[in-house]
């Protein structure tokens, strides 16, 4: 393949993951802006790990190289309708999946009790369902990824 056949890049596309794992990072930092409160041993029942809230970012960015570098470096020729969809379930879930930890800091979580436990579960149905809509995605990814293959020039 010459320098004039060669494929671009979908640069739209890789920006959008780009701007999405920016936009995960401000979640997580609005999530740390809540002064904590001191009267207590912190015994949350929704618990926010360093590397799940690093985790989705990096994702997002991986993705966004994925899609940056892949048409133009290597045979595949993905459709960017697939990555778009990718993009919109993926987050979507993400943003499911985050809900309930930003909702639930916010509106002053619970240190210690038994007495809202069936609130805690709704949220959590809630970050499953945006769990299953990222392995969703992934699968989404995996069709985009075998059809480009596929259509190789």
């Amino acid at each position: 393949m010459t320098g004039a056949e060669r494929r671009k890049a979908n640069l739209p596309l890789a920006l959008a993951w780009f701007a999405g794992a920016v936009l995960l990072l401000l979640a997580d930092g609005a999530a740390q802006l809540k002064p904590p409160d001191l009267g207590g041993p912190d015994t949350y029942y929704v618990v926010v790990h360093r590397d799940w809230s690093l985790a989705l970012p990096a994702a997002f960015g991986l993705f966004g190289a994925l899609y940056l570098g892949m048409t133009p470096g290597f045979p595949v020729r993905l459709r960017p309708a697939l990555g778009w969809v990718h993009l919109a379930v993926m987050g979507a879930g993400a943003a499911l999946t985050k809900a309930p930890e930003l909702v639930l800091l916010w509106s002053g979580l619970p240190k210690r009790g038994e007495d809202s436990l069936e609130a805690f579960r709704v949220w959590n149905e809630v970050a499953t369902a945006g769990a299953a809509l990222m392995g969703l995605s992934l699968l989404i990814f995996f069709w985009a990824l075998f059809d480009g293959l596929r259509r190789r020039p």
